[in-house]
């Protein structure tokens, strides 16, 4: 297979660990097989001191804005088409034009490669430093930016085959940006076995040096950059109440290297903190040979450290902020402490100054961490090999049916992306509203509100009374409505309900009949919307509850969600349910989800909520698309407060005569491939 790489630049010498990600995945994917050519976009920043086993082209395409820079990367992928079978990117810079050369007709598959944040959100920075000002013009620039970032980007962007990221925080804030849910995880790829087997250093080396008297040497190196933790170590080494007993040192340069000689000075630390400046990898490797403890005090919540990674590979234990990618970098490996909390630092620094086995025992748990599959390079390369040969159609999977697949068209783009806009745009502010106008009425938590069931439905009257009803009827918590809103098709649901002779129970019909897509996938992905959004403007209750109508809720389901709403001054929460897949009950948590939302069947939210509708228009995009997802990213992303509880609420049953649900379901209902 031959594969492409367009990367911004190979510099060796003074660049971050990106260039030594790029380097070591394209030697093991040469070392499976395959043909490896490296094409640098701004080659005037190379710096390549030795040869390398693959061919490099040198590229410049200048510097622009967002829009020259997507075109530049567009013509290259055009340009090389001949020379590849599949195209990897560098996504954070890339992605949009790599989605317009898809989308174009570009006929070589493409991979985006993710380990950094986008330009357009808002950057992290150094919290004790001063910052400059920034004039309402420039402030006003980036939100544009973001906008279209947002809207058409995201819609661009989602054109690409693959992304692959370096941690599951970072992929999950790119999903709630509105990159497509599930893609790869492949970690950081850092040749760490190498960096041991170069430094002699086996996971007993740091045990066999292990101080139990002397000074402890707690060291960190990195660009003295915003939002690196220089200042955050600082202050908080600035409350060690002992710190003759420790020896810092500081390493690298940066636009803040300044702002940390200055910071260090002030404090009176010059005693004790060393700033050598920008350290050679054979001067940093005799650090970590040294370093008793290493300590990234600061960096964004999703953000991966490749620094952190070299300590694990000398088997040096760990000070991190708890929480975030750093936390998912190290597990065991570190003690951890809550982001920007100095005090929190400097207990955790005389902590592990004074308990020799506590850092022989994070450093134990750093080599527990690197023999983990997320750990192993070769592993993670070698799925993101296959991943590849699958879209080169090397590997070809078995041929099945697929039905009709609906072919996006330029209005289906337009739409959505306006849509997109305008409820960026609109909800955050419409939230803000809602809140000054209703949020008094939950600041005293009613013993007994009213809750509104609100579910749009079709065809199913009988499978109503005997499966959806009854859990309703069955609730511990019996202060209710139902409004069932049904979709004008024909079948006996008004009679049953009106024989039913429950007066909180209502059944309405759309005043008109709802064209829906033409095909199954895009029905299957916004069907029933106008039904639902119906039955929310008919909601009377302070509350409401969602779901599907062949949910049973269990009958704890109503108390359960408003007690744990109302005590956690939450304005939406959803919780456990539990699937039934071929006689099996799989229980869905969705734990390792981020933002962790649960199915719509288990949503539980404040009624002026209903702000935010279900969007008809959901179908359109490329990413997704079911209403229920396009609704609740919609939530997170305007602010609404969300709470999840660990408890099973709904269960999710299949129709008579299948075996699963969800969209599995319709596969197994018409015998068609949908996805």
């Amino acid at each position: 297979m031959r594969i492409v790489f367009i990367t911004s630049k190979l510099n060796f010498t003074r660049s971050g660990g990106s260039v030594e990600e790029i380097d070591l995945m394209i030697r093991i994917l040469q070392s499976l097989g395959h043909q490896v050519t490296a094409i640098t976009a701004f080659s005037s920043a190379n710096d390549i001191p030795a040869s390398v086993p693959y061919r490099v082209i040198t590229e410049y395409i200048g510097s622009g804005g967002l829009i020259h820079l997507q075109k530049q990367v567009w013509n290259l992928l055009k340009k090389y088409e001949p020379l590849a079978d599949v195209f990897q990117v560098d996504g954070h810079l890339f992605m949009y034009g790599a989605g317009l050369y898809r989308m174009r007709g570009g006929r070589i598959p493409v991979v985006a490669f993710m380990n950094q944040f986008l330009t357009c959100w808002p950057q992290y920075i150094s919290s004790l430093f001063p910052q400059s000002a920034v004039s309402f013009l420039t402030r006003l620039k980036k939100r544009l930016r973001w906008l279209i970032e947002r809207t058409i980007g995201v819609y661009l962007a989602n054109q690409v085959d693959r992304f692959a990221f370096v941690s599951p925080h970072l992929r999950a804030m790119y999903e709630g940006f509105g990159i497509r849910r599930g893609e790869l995880v492949v970690g950081d790829p850092i040749d760490w076995k190498k960096i041991r087997r170069e430094n002699q250093v086996n996971p007993d080396s740091y045990q066999k040096r292990l101080k139990t008297d002397g000074k402890i040497f707690l060291f960190y190196s990195s660009r003295m950059s915003p939002g690196k933790g220089f200042d955050i170590f600082l202050q908080a080494f600035s409350l060690v109440e002992n710190k003759d007993r420790f020896r810092v040192v500081l390493g690298g340069a940066g636009p803040e290297a300044a702002a940390v000689r200055e910071m260090r000075d002030r404090l009176g630390l010059a005693p004790y903190v060393e700033l050598p400046g920008w350290v050679t990898k054979a001067q940093l490797y005799q650090y970590y040979k040294e370093a008793d403890v290493f300590i990234q005090a600061d960096w964004w919540p999703a953000g991966t450290s490749i620094s952190l990674i070299y300590a694990l590979a000398f088997g040096v234990p760990a000070i991190l902020p708890g929480g975030g990618g750093l936390a998912w970098n190290a597990k065991g490996g570190a003690l951890y402490f809550p982001y920007r909390d100095c005090p929190a630092l400097a207990r955790a620094i005389e902590q592990m100054g004074s308990d020799p086995l506590l850092r022989a025992k994070l450093s134990r748990g750093g080599n527990e961490r690197l023999a983990e599959d997320e750990m192993n390079y070769q592993l993670q390369i070698n799925k993101l090999a296959q991943v590849m040969q699958e879209l080169a159609g090397k590997s070809p999977a078995p041929v099945v049916a697929t039905g009709a697949r609906y072919q996006q068209r330029v209005s289906d783009w337009l739409i959505s992306g306006v849509q997109s806009m305008r409820y960026a745009l609109t909800e955050p502010v419409k939230l803000r509203i809602a809140r000054w106008r209703f949020g008094h009425r939950y600041r005293k938590p009613e013993l007994n509100p009213l809750v509104s069931i609100a579910m749009a439905t079709y065809q199913r009257g009988q499978l109503l009374m005997e499966r959806t009803i009854p859990s309703w009827l069955n609730q511990i918590y019996q202060n209710f409505e139902v409004i069932l809103v049904g979709d004008r098709r024909v079948d006996n649901t008004e009679e049953l309900i009106r024989k039913l002779g429950d007066p909180r129970i209502r059944f309405v019909h759309l005043p008109e009949y709802t064209r829906y897509p033409p095909d199954m996938k895009s029905r299957w992905c916004v069907g029933g919307a106008p039904a639902h959004n119906l039955a929310l403007r008919l909601a009377r209750g302070l509350w409401i509850a969602d779901g599907d109508d062949d949910d049973v809720f269990t009958p704890n389901h109503l108390a359960s969600l408003l007690r744990f709403a109302q005590q956690g001054d939450y304005e939406f929460v959803s919780a456990v349910y539990i699937a039934e897949k071929f006689g099996e009950p799989v229980i869905i948590d969705v734990k390792n989800e981020l933002p962790r939302i649960g199915g719509v069947g288990t949503w539980f939210y404040r009624s002026y909520l209903k702000l935010f509708p279900y969007n008809v228009h959901s179908w359109r995009k490329s990413y997704n698309r079911p209403r229920d997802i396009d609704r609740q990213l919609r939530m997170y992303r305007a602010g609404v407060r969300m709470g999840f509880l660990d408890e099973v609420v709904t269960r999710v049953l299949p129709l008579p005569g299948l075996h699963t649900v969800g969209l599995a379901a319709r596969e197994e209902q018409y015998g068609i491939k949908l996805r």
